[in-house]
């Protein structure tokens, strides 16, 4: 239940579509060139009889073909120069499952199954380590994510930014859950992608994932022992593969999302007491005390409180429940919840 980001905050991570964003470049945050051609039917015979174009308008009829053929190319040019085009981020190449030296790189496309899921590789080094997939809110892959592989790269973790949505045609759909992407088929996508990174030789260790607001649902019931059992979701897996989970303010309200009952697994919740969006009342019920289960609320925190983009909030209102909410960066709850991630981190995943 991640809000759904601004445009200027939401550097998609693939680079592999183009994208028109209203003639303003995500990577400088100015306007750039972006000249309109409007076809404009004045008379039955010729409907493009007049164009609009750099502010002026010109008769057709009175230019010569070579005149038209340059408008139009130059129209054309100026429009592709529009679309934005993704920035290079630092990162390490990876190429036939090696780890390349070149430094100012794309973030590596990692493992892609058609109709369920893509991801990217952010690695930390060129030595194998442990590595944590990052698993998004209902916002989708956005600034936030990127932040979080940039700490986590320099806490010497291999990074894999999990997407739910793109191969399921999934739109972002704050305060409300998509079928597509409910707790049990990001388990599902999990599940796939760790079983890839632990075949891959820049992976050493035990893998950690962290999830985010709808996200996070979806890393509570990965740990939650007697669901997977029931659920049978984990028959072809291996759960020994994982480390540590940490779970950040997530939808305990969502079916299946709730706080885990008797994980396998180290698991870590941060709440926010103020959150109207995933409130905490739904994660203090439905399970047993548990060593493996940690549970931290900080006052004073709404939604989104670990949300390192300057300047970002988000208000709203879900019309089902009549709740307002709101979501916006504590420092305070911010810097300690990563603190104790940080160390969740280093006691159950670093390689020997």
């Amino acid at each position: 239940m991640e809000p759904k980001p601004d445009a200027k905050d939401n550097p998609t991570i693939s680079t592999g579509n183009w994208r028109h964003n209203a003639c303003y470049t995500q990577s400088a945050k100015t306007p750039c060139l972006c000249t309109t051609a409007i076809a404009k039917s004045n008379c039955e015979d010729n409907p493009f009889q007049r164009i609009v174009a750099i502010g002026a308008i010109v008769d057709i009829s009175e230019i010569n073909i070579m005149t038209r053929l340059l408008i139009t190319l130059f129209v054309g040019l100026v429009f592709v120069v529009c679309f934005d085009v993704k920035p290079i981020l630092s990162a390490t190449v990876f190429k036939d499952g090696k780890i390349s030296s070149i430094k100012k790189a794309k973030p590596s496309y990692g493992l892609v199954v058609n109709g369920r899921l893509s991801s990217e590789i952010h690695f930390a080094g060129k030595r194998p380590t442990s590595t944590v997939i990052l698993s998004h809110g209902s916002g989708g892959v956005w600034k936030h994510q990127l932040n979080w592989a940039d700490s986590l790269n320099g806490q010497g973790y291999n990074v894999v930014i999990l997407d739910h949505f793109t191969q399921k045609g999934v739109k972002p759909h704050t305060g409300k859950v998509d079928i597509k992407t409910i707790p049990e088929e990001r388990v599902k996508d999990i599940l796939a992608l760790s079983k890839w990174i632990n075949s891959q030789e820049w992976h050493d260790g035990k893998i950690g994932v962290i999830g985010f607001s709808q996200g996070g649902s979806g890393v509570n019931l990965l740990a939650n022992t007697r669901m997977l059992k029931n659920l049978k979701l984990a028959a072809d897996y291996d759960l020994g593969v994982f480390g540590a989970l940490v779970s950040y303010y997530p939808g305990c309200g969502i079916p299946l999302g709730g706080t885990p009952d008797l994980p396998y697994v180290p698991i870590q919740l941060h709440l926010g007491e103020l959150d109207g969006l995933a409130e905490v009342m739904w994660c203090e019920t439905g399970f047993r005390k548990n060593e493996n289960l940690e549970i931290f609320i900080y006052p004073e925190a709404h939604h989104s409180f670990d949300v390192e983009v300057k300047d970002w909030k988000k208000v709203g209102f879900i019309p089902a429940t009549g709740r307002m909410w709101e979501a916006k960066l504590n420092p305070e709850a911010n810097e300690l919840s990563r603190k104790r991630v940080f160390r969740h981190l280093e006691t159950y995943l670093k390689s020997e």
